[in-house]
């Protein structure tokens, strides 16, 4: 199968909708609370531990919609409220008003609970890397990339802005002695293949990426300048180690990979949960 365009961004519309209330609320809420509030594919989407908290989507017929897995609303209010028609099943779907809206905020704490009972190691770490680099030398962008016609997922993509010029970071995230370390090499040669197929940017991802940052700016969320975001840009794929034991023969088998990928890959040691900010980028090891 060829390779689709990456498309990331909302209708303008949507965006409006963001911006008054009931969905406003919703958005100030989780602002609140620190979760990690993500734009994707006309739709928006919120996350805690990894674990979705909501999807808002919009259409012209049916306006905005908030849904979210069952197994989240269990034992609260929202639950006794019946979703719209065609919707029910693993993932709950009711259209927005301020009833449903007000009853979200009401249940969030006993949705993140639940949510929280299915929530990943590698998934939980993903997220702290995402909320905590919000600025220089590092903002990510995204998690669970993942371009159209292509199997396989980039763990996060970001911009390293430190030193100039402004580098797209793609980057797998590893825990501990996570088995799979030693094959990163070969995972972050087939991601650069596909979001910088020439060696620096592709159009689409770098376009895509830039309408997110000034959406999320509209909605008042943190993002870096969308013109750092630029076609051609340098790219640079990393391995973030995180809480490894240096007595494992993982990173040495993942560094002999590193030899042969025909790409110069970075590592990016991260040794606690209490130390996710990532340094600039001269400070990076190599893979």
């Amino acid at each position: 199968m060829r390779r689709g365009n990456l498309k990331r961004g909302l209708s303008r519309h949507f965006v409006g909708q963001l911006m008054t209330s009931p969905c406003s609320d919703l958005l100030d809420r989780w602002k609140e609370l620190g979760l990690d509030v993500r734009i994707r594919e006309d739709y928006l989407s919120v996350y805690d531990a990894g674990r979705g908290l909501a999807k808002l989507s919009w259409s012209v017929n049916r306006g905005v919609r908030l849904s979210l897995h069952r197994k989240y609303v269990e034992g609260t209010r929202l639950r006794g409220i019946p979703p719209s028609s065609g919707h029910d099943g693993d993932y709950p779907t009711w259209d927005m008003s301020r009833s449903v809206a007000s009853t979200y905020i009401s249940d969030l704490t006993e949705i993140q609970r639940n949510a929280r009972e299915y929530a990943r190691t590698e998934e939980s770490w993903e997220m702290g890397l995402l909320c905590q680099n919000t600025g220089s030398p590092t903002w990510m962008l995204d998690r669970q990339v993942q371009v159209p016609g292509v199997r396989g997922r980039a763990d996060l993509v970001g911009l390293s802005v430190d030193p100039a010029p402004p580098t797209f970071l793609v980057a797998e995230v590893k825990v501990k002695l996570d088995n799979s370390i030693q094959r990163v090499p070969d995972q972050l040669r087939r991601y650069l293949d596909i979001l910088a197929p020439n060696g620096t940017l592709a159009t689409d991802v770098a376009q895509s990426y830039s309408r997110v940052c000034r959406q999320l700016r509209q909605l008042d969320l943190a993002a870096p300048s969308p013109e750092l975001l630029t076609p051609g840009m340098p790219v640079v794929g990393a391995l973030i180690l995180c809480e490894y034991n240096d007595r494992s023969q993982l990173l040495h088998r993942a560094r002999r990979q590193a030899a042969k990928s025909g790409h110069r890959l970075a590592l990016v040691r991260v040794d606690s949960r209490r130390e996710l900010r990532i340094a600039s980028r001269n400070l990076w090891g190599l893979l």
